[in-house]
C-alpha cells in the first residue's frame, strides 16, 4: 500500500518531562489506523505534533512524501491534514452550515476581484462549494440541521458537525481525537457506521479511541502508547491479546 503519513523517531520533551520517545507510525492511503493507550500516554501530544501545534524535540513527520515537521498548523491544513478534538470546538452562535463553510474556506480560491469582475465564475464556484458541503452533510446525516445554531444540537450531533467541518477541507488525512467519547451506545454505533462509509469513500483516518469494542473490526491496524513510548502495534485482535497491552491498558484479570 502507498504510504500517506510517516512518523520517524519522534521525541517530545517539555522542560524535564519526556512526553514522547521513539514513536514510529505509518498510515497508508485508505486505512483507518488507531492509537490507543491510557490517559497521559501521549496520544493527543502526538496529534499536536502532526498538526503543527508542537514542534517535536527530535524526529520527523512526513505527509505524502513531503516533510511537514514543525510547519505552522494552517500550512499543514493546506497540505491536507484536518482534525477534531476531544471536546467539540464549534462556533456555537453560527449555524451548522456556517460552521462547515468555515472549514471549506481553506479550499476556496475566489477573492474580491473574482466576485466583482467575474460574477458568473464566482456564482458557479459558489454553487460547487454548496454542493460539496451538502454532500458532506448527507454523509454525516446532519442535512436536516443545516440552519440550526450549533448550540442547539445535542452533543452527539455537535461531534458530527465537527467531523463535517474537517471533511470540508478535503483532507488527505483525517485525525479524530476520541470521536465517541461521552456518547451512548446508539450514538457510538452511528458514528461507527459513518466511519465505515468514510473508509468506503477512500478517506484515510488516524483515530484515538479508548473503547476496544468500538475499534474491533474498524481499524486496519493500531499502535499502543504507554508513558510516552510505543509498546505494541498490529491488528486490533493482535493488540488485544498482547500481554504488554493487557498489563498497561486493558488491565490484568
Amino acid at each position: 500500500m502507498e504510504e500517506l503519513l510517516k512518523i520517524i523517531d519522534v521525541k517530545q520533551v517539555f522542560g524535564g518531562l519526556t512526553a514522547l520517545q521513539g514513536i514510529n507510525i505509518t498510515v497508508n492511503k485508505g486505512e483507518i489506523v488507531g492509537i490507543i493507550g491510557p490517559n497521559g500516554a501521549g496520544k493527543t501530544t502526538l496529534f499536536n505534533i502532526i498538526t503543527g501545534f508542537y514542534k517535536p524535540t527530535e524526529g520527523h513527520v512526513y505527509l505524502d512524501g513531503k516533510e511537514i515537521t514543525g510547519k505552522h498548523d494552517y500550512i499543514i491544513t493546506k497540505y491536507g491534514i484536518a482534525r477534531t478534538f476531544q471536546n467539540p470546538r464549534l462556533f456555537k452562535k453560527l449555524t451548522v452550515l456556517d460552521n462547515i463553510m468555515i472549514g471549506r474556506h481553506t479550499r476556496r480560491k475566489e477573492n474580491i476581484f473574482s466576485s466583482v469582475f467575474l460574477p458568473r465564475t464566482f456564482r458557479t464556484n459558489e454553487k460547487k462549494q454548496i454542493d460539496v458541503i451538502e454532500d458532506i452533510m448527507r454523509l454525516l446525516e446532519i442535512e436536516q440541521f443545516k440552519y440550526y445554531l450549533a448550540s442547539g444540537l445535542s452533543y452527539g450531533y455537535q461531534r458530527r458537525v465537527e467531523i463535517a467541518r474537517a471533511l470540508a477541507t478535503e483532507p488527505k488525512l483525517l485525525l479524530l481525537d476520541e470521536p465517541v467519547a461521552g456518547m451512548n451506545e446508539q450514538e457510538t454505533e452511528e458514528i461507527r457506521s459513518i466511519l465505515v462509509r468514510l473508509k468506503e469513500r477512500g478517506y484515510s483516518i488516524l483515530l484515538i479511541e479508548h473503547d476496544m469494542n468500538f475499534v474491533m473490526g474498524l481499524y486496519d491496524r493500531e499502535y499502543v502508547l504507554n508513558f510516552g513510548r510505543q509498546i505494541a502495534e498490529g491488528t486490533p485482535a493482535e493488540v488485544k491479546a498482547n500481554p504488554l497491552v493487557i498489563e498497561a491498558y486493558l488491565g490484568k484479570e
